[in-house]
């Protein structure tokens, strides 16, 4: 998660904490500058989700959360 937020020009402040575990996902909260950045690794069951975000913002930008990045092998997502 820090080195995708430096990556992005976030610079982490402060430890990252774990916001929830689900099976089917885990959520990461850290604090930057530019407000609070999340990190989403989805499961099997939620593996559409950051590609389904990816579109979303495309299509509707108000309506979802701002995909700052996504993992290009790993259903992972930075928001």
């Amino acid at each position: 998660m820090r080195a995708a937020c430096a990556r992005h020009g976030r610079e982490v402040q402060g430890g990252i904490e774990q916001s929830h575990t689900w099976p089917w996902s885990t959520v990461f909260r850290v604090r930057t500058p530019r407000g609070v950045v999340y990190l989403k690794c989805c499961g099997p069951s939620q593996a559409h989700e950051p590609k389904l975000t990816a579109l979303l913002q495309r299509v509707a930008p108000r309506d979802v959360p701002t995909l700052i990045a996504r993992h290009p092998r790993r259903d992972w997502m930075l928001l």
